[in-house]
């Protein structure tokens, strides 16, 4: 009966929970920039 061997699985698990974390910080980090810059925008308005 084949199984996937324990190392195995805890290396594919793992490397998807780095996945998953590495685009949580990501899509953390592009929506904290976005929040920044607006606030910068409004803190110093751009003289046209």
């Amino acid at each position: 009966m084949p199984h996937v061997p324990i190392c195995q699985s805890y290396t594919l698990s793992v490397n998807y929970g780095k996945k998953l974390i590495e685009k949580t910080i990501f899509d953390y980090l592009i929506s904290y920039l976005r929040a920044a810059s607006h606030e910068i925008r409004n803190t110093f308005p751009t003289k046209v």
